[in-house]
């Protein structure tokens, strides 16, 4: 990868004159955080728009995610302006109004229902088991203790008869539980299973059973961005539909998206290393498609759909440089090349443009840039 790398800076001077020309529009520079690193696999979302360029496709300059420990931390850099956008659940906007009304907006539910498991200890069978035993919560009042009241309410037991521990967000109360300092807590599923991975923790009950269904967690930006910038968070709204979307349709790029962030900071320091070369070649593969140069975009784009597939930026710039050679028969191979990385699943929007190529390509329409 490195040799193109070392081919781009050869010829940096004219991809940069190139790609300068073809911008359409000034980005927008965001702000953005999520809680926690490795996240929950319910706001894996705003990272996935990150590693795979969505923010970026949608004219956003995102330069990193800021980790934040826990939601009121969320909301708390939202009020002080510290941040733009974020994600938290449906108690932190209720707060977040009630301390300062009309601070902050929420414009989108991208996890919409609740996923908490009741996580406890084998010895603790019915939620009865559970009086005058200790429970971890984030602190009191937070989402990881009233979401237990209808539990309890329905069998009878009164909300004061557990011990409510305060212990911290969702990482520290699954070492708690796997550590035995408390017989239960709710967990999202993804540290459930790891709760079950490393101790013998099972689950008593899920929380949607008692709950009525609101959104677990919702998508939430300054109420100033939303008045003087509504485009901007247009297109984070979009980008976090879109990466929704792609968590659906690429699992295996998901998994392995989530897996990365869970490694240590040196192995994720060096897989961003390794990151930035392969940018520097979506770069230069633009520039050789911007100067008319297909065939060599070509084989770039193909080197670079062997190491990331799932990119859609690869996926686009290959099909894009097979359209720039007139051939239909080279855009039709190049189509079935990507189709056979995504083994053979057909991905909507990707179809829809290679059909539009196809029809360009046939009735011999000017190649037009991107």
């Amino acid at each position: 990868m490195m040799r193109y790398v070392a081919r781009l800076a050869g010829t940096g001077l004219l991809a940069a004159q190139i790609l300068s020309a073809s911008a359409v529009a000034q980005p927008y520079k965001l702000r953005v955080a999520t809680v926690g690193v490795p996240p929950s696999m319910h706001t894996l979302y705003m990272q996935v728009a990150f590693e795979q360029g969505i923010y970026r496709r949608n004219g956003l300059v995102v330069d990193e995610l800021v980790p934040l420990a826990a939601g009121p931390l969320v909301t708390q850099a939202l009020l002080s302006g510290r941040i733009d956008v974020a994600e938290t659940d449906a108690e932190g906007v209720l707060n977040a109004a009630s301390a300062a009304a009309g601070s902050i907006v929420a414009v989108a539910a991208p996890a919409q229902h609740l996923s908490y498991l009741i996580a406890v200890q084998p010895e603790i069978k019915t939620l009865k088991d559970l009086v005058g035993k200790p429970f971890a919560i984030s602190r009191p009042g937070a989402l990881s203790q009233y979401l237990m009241f209808p539990a309890l309410d329905r069998e009878g037991i009164a909300r004061n008869a557990v011990t409510w521990v305060p212990i911290g967000g969702a990482s520290e109360r699954r070492l708690a539980l796997v550590n035995n300092r408390v017989k239960g807590a709710l967990l999202h599923l993804d540290y459930f299973f790891a709760a079950q991975r490393d101790a013998k923790v099972v689950a008593l009950d899920r929380v949607v059973r008692s709950n009525p269904d609101y959104p677990h967690e919702l998508l939430v930006v300054r109420k100033e961005l939303a008045d003087k910038q509504p485009a901007a968070v247009a297109a984070v709204t979009r980008s976090i539909i879109e990466a929704c979307r792609f968590m659906v349709m690429n699992r295996e790029r998901t998994i392995e998206i989530y897996r990365w962030l869970d490694l240590p900071h040196w192995e994720r320091a060096a897989g961003r290393l390794e990151a930035l070369g392969r940018e520097a070649a979506v770069q230069l593969g633009r520039a050789y498609r911007d100067g008319g140069r297909y065939d060599a975009a070509m084989v770039l784009y193909g080197h670079l759909l062997g190491e990331v597939p799932h990119d859609r930026r690869v996926q686009e710039g290959l099909l894009l440089a097979a359209r720039g050679t007139g051939d239909c028969t080279q855009l039709s191979q190049v189509w079935q090349q990507v189709r056979a990385y995504l083994d053979g699943e057909t991905d909507i929007e990707l179809h829809s443009m290679y059909e539009r190529l196809m029809s360009e390509t046939g009735a011999g329409a000017p190649v037009a840039g991107r």
